[in-house]
C-alpha cells in the first residue's frame, strides 16, 4: 500500500530530538517553537514523531533512497556493478574503515533509533487528555518496530553495537562500549513483540500506508531467526503467517507483476508485508525512489533505452546467480522474471528507424528488440525492483526521469515469511514440514517449479538456502543471508579469487579481484569516524 505521508519531513522531529540533547534547554525553550519540551500534543504529534523512523531511512541517497539495497547485494555473490570507483571498492571488498558507505549507514540506522527513542519516549507525555493510552499504543509500536528492524540489521552487519534503550539527554550519555549483540537482541524482541500485539491489522483515514499487525509479526519472526532462537522463530512465524493470512497477505501467483511497481499502482500487491514507502511522481523536493534507476538497462543504443529508460548499470546479476537457477526438468521460469539475459525479447521499439553502431542491426518502428550482449559489464541485467519511466517512447512518470519513482521497497514479502519459518522448522529438525514451505514457494502458479525432498537437515538446509537465494534474489538480502548463517567464507573462499563468483556471462572473463580474508570479511568495519569519536568502542577482527 502507498503510503499517504511519503513527503512527510522529518526536520521538525529532528529539530525537537536536538534540543533534547542539549543540557537545561528544557526549561528555556521557547513555547513558539518546536522543542522536547513541547512538541507532543496529540495524535498528530505522535503520528509525525512516529513517521519520522522510517522516514530517516528513505530520504538519504546513500541509504534505502538510492544505494544501499544495490550495494549490499553488489557485495554478495549475486551482483556487480559498472565500473565507478566507490562502487568497485565496495564490490571488491577492497574498503576500509574510512568507507563513506560505512558510516553514512551506521549513522542513518542510529539516527534511525534516535527519531524511534523520540517518539516512544515522547508520546506518553502528549498533552491532550483525549488522547489516550490505548490510543497512543499503534504509533508507539509504529517506533517500535522502526528501531527493532533498524537493530537488526546493524547486528547483523557490525555484530555488537551500543544499545541504547530511551532518548538521549546528554551527549556524554552516547559515549558507551559496544552492547553484546545478544543482550541487543533481547530488547529489540521485547520492542518488537509490543509491536506484534499493538499495531492495528490495518489503519484507517489518514494512517493508511503505515505498517500493520502483520508487519509487527512477521519482523519479530525474522529477530528470532536471526537470533538463531529456531523453536521461537517456528512459533512466531506460523503465527506472523496466520496474521498475514487474516490480514488479506498471500503469494501472488504472477511472480512478474508482483514485483512490478505497476501491481502497487493497482492496489492489488498483497505480497509485500512490510515496505519503505516513497511517492510517485514527485518533484524535486519529494521522497521519491532512486534505487530503482540504478537498475535499468545502461548500456543499449539510445533509441533502444527509450522502450523502458536509460539506467544506471549498478545492479548486474553474475553469471554464478544466473547458474544458480535449476534448468532440468526444466528452466526455473524466476531467472527469466528476474534478469535480463542474451536473446531474451525485450520489447517492441518505436521511434524513427535507427542502426545500432554495435552490430549493424536496423530497426523501425514495431520491431521486436531482443537484449544483447554488451548491455551491461556482465551481459545480464535486472529486471526486479525496476520501475520502467519510459514504455514504447512514451513518458510514464511527471519528470520524464528515471528516478522519480514510486516503487515501495519490500523489507519483507509474503514468501520471505514462508521461507524464514521452513528454515525455523528444518533447523528444528522438522525437515517434512520444513521443505513443504519450501515447496509452497516453488508452486506459485507463475513459477510451478516441481517439489523438491530432503534426505536430511543438511540437505534440507542447503536447499532452503538456494530457494530463499533464487526466490528473493536482487533484493538486498543475500549479504544478510550470508552473514548470519556464517557463509562467507564458504561462498567466496579465502584469498585471491579462490571461487570466480564474478565471471562474465558468455565467457570466462573474471570481474573481481577481491582478496577475502577470514574472519575480517564476516562483518563489516565500525567507521573510524565512530571510533574517533567514542573511544570506548573496539574495531571489528581483521580491520
Amino acid at each position: 500500500m502507498k503510503n499517504k505521508f511519503l513527503i512527510l519531513t522529518v526536520g521538525l522531529i529532528f529539530i525537537a530530538f536536538l534540543t533534547s540533547c542539549k543540557k537545561n534547554l528544557l526549561d528555556k525553550a521557547p513555547k513558539d517553537s518546536a522543542n522536547a519540551a513541547n512538541f507532543f500534543e496529540n495524535e498528530t504529534n505522535a503520528r509525525q514523531a512516529a513517521l519520522g523512523v522510517w522516514a530517516g531511512l528513505t530520504d538519504e541517497n546513500w541509504f534505502y533512497k538510492r544505494y544501499f539495497i544495490t550495494m549490499t547485494d553488489n557485495q554478495s555473490d549475486d551482483s556487480y556493478t559498472r565500473i565507478v570507483p566507490n562502487r568497485i571498492e565496495n564490490v571488491h571488498w577492497t574498503f576500509d574503515q574510512n568507507y563513506y558507505g560505512m558510516r553514512s549507514w551506521y549513522r542513518g540506522f542510529f539516527a534511525a533509533i534516535s527519531h524511534a527513542n523520540f517518539a516512544i519516549d515522547g508520546i506518553p507525555t502528549s498533552s491532550d487528555p483525549g488522547f489516550t493510552e490505548e490510543q497512543q499504543a499503534p504509533y508507539i509500536a509504529v517506533a517500535k518496530l522502526g528501531k527493532g528492524f533498524c537493530y537488526v540489521q546493524l547486528t547483523t552487519l557490525w555484530g555488537d553495537v551500543p544499545y541504547f534503550a530511551t532518548s538521549i539527554t546528554d551527549p556524554k550519555d552516547a559515549i558507551v562500549p559496544r552492547t553484546p549483540k545478544a543482550e541487543v537482541m533481547s530488547a529489540v524482541i521485547e520492542d518488537l513483540k509490543y509491536a506484534k500485539e499493538h499495531l492495528p491489522v490495518s489503519w484507517i483515514g489518514d494512517d493508511i500506508g503505515l505498517p500493520t499487525k502483520a508487519a509487527g509479526a512477521a519482523m519479530l519472526a525474522k529477530a528470532y531467526l536471526y537470533n538463531k532462537d529456531y523453536p521461537n522463530a517456528e512459533i512466531a512465524a506460523k503465527e506472523a503467517l496466520e496474521i498475514a493470512d487474516a490480514s488479506g497477505y498471500a503469494l501472488m501467483n504472477d511472480y512478474l507483476y508482483m514485483m512490478s511497481e505497476k501491481s502497487q499502482d493497482d492496489g492489488a500487491n498483497k505480497e509485500f508485508i512490510l515496505t519503505l514507502n516513497f511517492q510517485k511522481d514527485a518533484d524535486a523536493t519529494g521522497n521519491y525512489n532512486e534505487m530503482v534507476v540504478e537498475r535499468n538497462v545502461r548500456d543499449a543504443p539510445g533509441p533502444i533505452n527509450d522502450i523502458y529508460g536509460g539506467g544506471w548499470g549498478y545492479a548486474l546479476p553474475t553469471r554464478d546467480l544466473y547458474d544458480a537457477f535449476e534448468t532440468t526438468p526444466k528452466v526455473d521460469p524466476r531467472r527469466k522474471y528476474s534478469m535480463w539475459a542474451p536473446g531474451d525479447f525485450y520489447g517492441i521499439y518505436h521511434g524513427p528507424a535507427f542502426t545500432d553502431p554495435a552490430d549493424g542491426k536496423s530497426y523501425v518502428d514495431g520491431d521486436s528488440v531482443f537484449y544483447k550482449r554488451g548491455w551491461s559489464l556482465t551481459n545480464l541485467n535486472t529486471r526486479k525492483l525496476v520501475s520502467p519511466w519510459m514504455d514504447n517512447g512514451k513518458q510514464l512518470v511527471l519528470m520524464g526521469a528515471a528516478a522519480e519513482s514510486g516503487y515501495d521497497d519490500p523489507l519483507i514479502r509474503y514468501a520471505d515469511l514462508v521461507l524464514m519459518y521452513g528454515e525455523a522448522l528444518i533447523e528444528n529438525g522438522k525437515i517434512l514440514e520444513g521443505m513443504a514451505q519450501v515447496n509452497r514457494v516453488r508452486a506459485r502458479p507463475s513459477v510451478d517449479m516441481p517439489p523438491l525432498t530432503a534426505t536430511d537437515q543438511a540437505d534440507a538446509r542447503a536447499k532452503l538456502r538456494h530457494e530463499r537465494r533464487v526466490e528473493l534474489n536482487m533484493e538486498g538480502i543475500r549479504l544478510f543471508d550470508l552473514f548470519r548463517w556464517g557463509a562467507m567464507e564458504e561462498t567466496f573462499g579465502a584469498g585471491l579469487n579462490t571461487k570466480p563468483k564474478y565471471q562474465r556471462f558468455g565467457d570466462d572473463t573474471v570481474l573481481k579481484d577481491a582478496n577475502f580474508q577470514f574472519p575480517k570479511c564476516n562483518l563489516w568495519p565500525l567507521p573510524i569516524s565512530e571510533l574517533d569519536a567514542n573511544p570506548l568502542l573496539k574495531q571489528n577482527p581483521g580491520w
